[in-house]
């Protein structure tokens, strides 16, 4: 990569895109020349963008995904433009995968050209750039076995995984397969969602059994790296707000502890779209208004007298979209804390149940070192968080309705 004329941002990119290629063929890797050819097929023409246009392709993600993939540019072009770091199916040490997509490594490959060599290391495929003066020998893999590097879940700059579970693993969404049978007045039957055992969190549905997990499915649900599931604007530091390393900014509420706010995020780290009935019994925002002693005040209206609001010195944010950002962040924290931890029973309370931990944001072993040890346990409470979360959002679903199995 160094004899590539090409700025730092682009090798980045380029790290960036091998990685993820890396990724795709760890887990589909297949022993056919076809799928060999096509693997290297990418590998050239992500040169070849770059070589002609110092860009990676656009469709690139679409690109490693297809098993099938050829470029359209004429292959002499290609390898012209790409000149000895052109590859061939033969200068590729596939001897560490096989067809199950195993690999032993254990971090994220790193991109290395030793100008002295012609070798390059693309994760732990190595690879022999032909020219004129250096024959298409094969050559020794060597593993990132041989020199082991410690993992730091937080610290990315030492090692990313090679399959990080990506953020939407946490979303709530519907199901893919959902399985509804007609109703006849209040009475029906809601045939199971597949699939029916859960394995990331956004699979978890109404029809959910927790009871049918075992130990192994829970634990699987916890992601393998730090996601970050707030608010950009919560991890940036701001005067006057305690910047919690790992958790962001801890958003300072009136009678209520550094402790306990960086607790209340722990336990609630993501936060969506969230409703409550006013007092005219519509169905409002639920960041539009704080609830005060009883009665629901304008969140604007508020600021203007809550002892906190100084603490934002929104004249300093640069746009309204962050002092909205500041708002809600403050409603559901105060929300949250005068409920869980003082016991307040709201007038105006969130529509629908909003349990903790309905949301794991962070593997087992950081739950662990914040205080929460069983791990199962903490799994199976997220599970039933969800399906309690789901179900009271459901006016389909309440417990007249029957959960029964459904086969296509």
């Amino acid at each position: 990569m160094e004899q590539m004329p090409v700025e730092a941002p682009i090798k980045a990119n380029y790290v960036k895109a091998t990685s993820m290629l890396y990724a795709h063929v760890a887990r589909t890797y297949r022993n056919r020349k076809s799928y060999k050819q096509s693997t290297v097929n990418k590998l050239n023409y992500l040169v070849f963008c770059l070589r002609k246009d110092s860009s990676i392709p656009y469709n690139w993600k679409d690109i490693v995904e297809d098993d099938n993939f050829c470029y359209d540019e004429d292959e002499k072009y290609v390898s012209r433009i790409v000149k000895h770091l052109f590859l061939d199916v033969e200068n590729v040490d596939w001897s560490n995968l096989t067809s199950e997509g195993c690999i032993d490594s254990v971090s994220e490959p790193e991109v290395k050209v030793n100008k002295l060599s012609n070798v390059s290391m693309v994760g732990t495929f190595e690879v022999r750039h032909t020219n004129d003066n250096t024959p298409s020998n094969s050559v020794r893999k060597q593993s990132v076995k041989d020199n082991p590097v410690p993992v730091h879940i937080l610290d990315e700059s030492d090692v990313v995984k090679r399959n990080p579970t990506p953020k939407e693993d946490l979303f709530i969404v519907t199901p893919k397969y959902p399985r509804v049978a007609e109703f006849h007045h209040k009475y029906g039957n809601i045939h199971v969602s597949l699939p029916q055992v859960p394995t990331k969190q956004c699979e978890v549905s109404c029809t959910t059994d927790v009871n049918c997990m075992t130990d192994a499915q829970l634990l699987n649900l916890f992601p393998n790296n730090f996601i970050r599931t707030r608010s950009p604007m919560m991890y940036k530091p701001k005067d006057g707000i305690t910047l919690d390393p790992d958790f962001g900014l801890l958003i300072p509420v009136d009678g209520f502890t550094d402790a306990e706010v960086r607790d209340c995020i722990i336990r609630y780290p993501h936060i969506f779209k969230l409703k409550r009935i006013g007092p005219d019994g519509d169905v409002t925002s639920f960041y539009s208004h704080i609830e005060i002693d009883g009665e629901l005040v304008d969140t604007m209206e508020a600021w203007s007298f809550l002892p906190e609001a100084r603490v934002f010195d929104f004249d300093s944010m640069s746009t309204r979209q962050e002092q909205l950002e500041f708002m809600k962040e403050y409603a559901i924290r105060r929300y949250l804390l005068e409920r869980d931890v003082k016991g307040v029973v709201h007038k105006y309370p969130v529509i629908g149940d909003l349990p903790e931990f309905v949301t794991l944001f962070m593997p087992s072993n950081m739950y662990a070192a914040e205080g929460f040890k069983d791990s199962v346990q903490l799994a199976r409470t997220c599970v039933q968080a969800r399906v309690n979360y789901i179900r009271s959002r459901n006016p389909r679903v309440d417990n007249e309705v029957t959960v029964t199995d459904c086969v296509f």
